[in-house]
């Protein structure tokens, strides 16, 4: 009994120090928790749940309050603009390009863009982001699925109905006699 109250009493030290030890590192790393930040970090989070269920009107209203802090923020940006685009909303172009100010490397947010423009029929628009985006995120999810937008893209640009062919042609020979 006695070696289980003394080992508890270790025990709670020990957190109390490691608390302490971690909350002076975040003061001498300048990144003090606060309120501010702990409410955007939560609608981060829960935009991203929602756009994770397609709950895509309850997502927008999720990265705006977290953007009504940090109007700048790339990760807001980019989730506000993917929740807009999801909803055929033309202001999805605006906080997409302002994520991929933020970070032009960034292979999520060139195909996002790209997406936006291929919905569009914005087809060379479209071709330029998702380029990008096999270009920045070599191996991964986002390079597969652009390189999938592509190819889409190459089959509506090849199967144009209003492809037509004209030919013209005329001839002149100046040594026919006519009499």
């Amino acid at each position: 009994m006695k070696i289980t109250v003394v080992l508890m009493f270790v025990f709670s030290l020990m957190m109390t120090e490691a608390a302490f030890i971690a909350s002076a590192a975040r003061t001498f790393a300048g990144d003090k928790p606060s309120a501010g930040n702990t409410t955007y970090e939560a609608h981060i989070s829960r935009g991203k749940a929602y756009l994770q269920e397609k709950r895509y009107a309850e997502a927008v209203k999720e990265y705006q309050a977290a953007l009504k802090g940090r109007p700048s923020d790339e990760a807001a940006n980019l989730g506000l603009g993917i929740a807009l685009s999801r909803m055929s909303q033309d202001t999805a172009q605006l906080h997409l390009k302002k994520a991929l100010m933020s970070n032009p490397d960034n292979p999520q947010t060139n195909l996002e863009l790209g997406v936006y423009y291929y919905k569009k029929e914005i087809y060379a628009e479209a071709r330029d982001y998702l380029e990008n985006a096999i270009e920045t995120g070599k191996g991964t999810a986002y390079a597969t699925t652009a390189l999938g937008y592509l190819k889409k893209i190459d089959r509506q640009i090849g199967a144009r109905p209003w492809l037509v062919n004209l030919t013209l042609g005329s001839q002149y020979d100046s040594n026919v006699v006519l009499s």
